[in-house]
């Protein structure tokens, strides 16, 4: 019996969800929410059992198989265990399969917890951006590549 569920997002999600501070400061929620709400975009949450939000996913198709993915995990979510990651990783998985996706893209905070947290859910660093935000803080770029047959 798996401890989580994965459900519809809810804006209000985006509002209870137990996020870094370094999140919480960076991420600009009107946008994100305009992002989310978008007729190309299917996003989820997925909770524990006890209602508490363990992370929320998302996908926005930019054009013909290249899609924005963010993935943004509670402050609480290593207490759900590696099953939870997996699950994520698989429903990454399945988009990109689905959705014939050749390219899979983020960025994300450069630091030793969210590198990590990128590279396990099967992205490669593309490069560093230099003072991305508004407090300078160096982000990533990270893509998974999919149907990579045109010979690259």
């Amino acid at each position: 019996m798996s401890n989580y569920r994965v459900e519809v997002f809810k804006p209000s999600d985006l509002v209870d969800i137990d996020m870094r501070e370094h999140e919480r400061e960076t991420i600009n929620i009107d946008n994100l929410m305009f992002q989310m709400c978008l007729p190309n975009s299917q996003c989820g949450t997925m909770f524990a059992n006890d209602g508490t939000i363990i992370c929320l996913v998302g996908i926005c198709e930019l054009w013909n198989g290249v899609f924005q993915v963010f993935v943004i995990p509670s402050r609480g979510m290593r207490k759900y265990g590696v099953g939870v990651v997996r699950q994520v990783r698989r429903l990454l998985d399945s988009i990109q399969i689905s959705h014939k996706a050749h390219r899979m893209q983020s960025w994300s905070l450069d630091d030793a917890q969210t590198n990590k947290w990128m590279e396990t859910l099967g992205f490669t660093c593309e490069g560093k951006m230099l003072y991305f935000t508004n407090n300078k803080h160096d982000y990533n770029m990270w893509a998974r590549y999919g149907d990579t047959s045109n010979g690259r």
